[in-house]
């Protein structure tokens, strides 16, 4: 069953990082369940002007609003990446919004890629005369019986493998045993 998780999005000045010009630059921390991860924004700003409390610049400069607009645009695209990731997997990580957020290909091998992988291997088996094509019909029974299974029990496609727990195969098993 799908955990309700909330994500905090939180910006704030590295001071450490800053340059020779004093411009530090803004990070952006996300954080689910006390597990975080971080990012550089790309935007360098005088921490002075910067307020922890609202993740925003102070003033009404037009550097101010425009770092201001940018930072607001980036907290609603972290926000639209984590609403497509909770209607994709049961248990969504900083990580993987993160991840969503910077365009990098982070994917996550799923139970039903495991399936297929395995079925075109035992595929190319029985082409070689090594195993027995009913036993591949049985495989590919399972995977459908599989997708029965996470669609009526989770409203899901598919689930990456490390979403996977003990409870999970002893409910499927349970399952195939009905559709027999």
């Amino acid at each position: 069953m799908k955990v309700n998780q909330n994500l905090s999005i939180l910006f704030w000045v590295w001071k450490d990082k800053a340059d020779e010009t004093g411009k530090a630059p803004i990070y952006v921390r996300l954080t689910i369940e006390g597990v975080r991860a971080q990012f550089s924004m790309g935007q360098k700003i005088n921490p002075t002007q910067f307020n922890p409390k609202s993740g925003m610049l102070r003033g009404t400069s037009e550097d101010a609003k425009t770092v201001n607009n940018y930072i607001n645009l980036v907290k609603g695209k972290i926000q639209q990446h984590y609403n497509i990731l909770i209607t994709q997997f049961d248990y969504v990580t900083p990580e993987m919004v993160k991840n969503a957020f910077l365009g990098k290909s982070d994917h996550q091998k799923t139970i039903i890629d495991a399936f297929t992988y395995h079925n075109e291997q035992f595929e190319q088996k029985v082409k070689a005369g090594l195993r027995a094509g009913a036993s591949l019909v049985k495989f590919k029974t399972t995977v459908d019986h599989l997708k029965k299974f996470l669609k009526k029990e989770f409203n899901l496609t598919d689930i990456p493998l490390a979403n996977i727990k003990h409870s999970f195969a002893e409910d499927f098993e349970h399952l195939f045993i009905r559709f027999k």
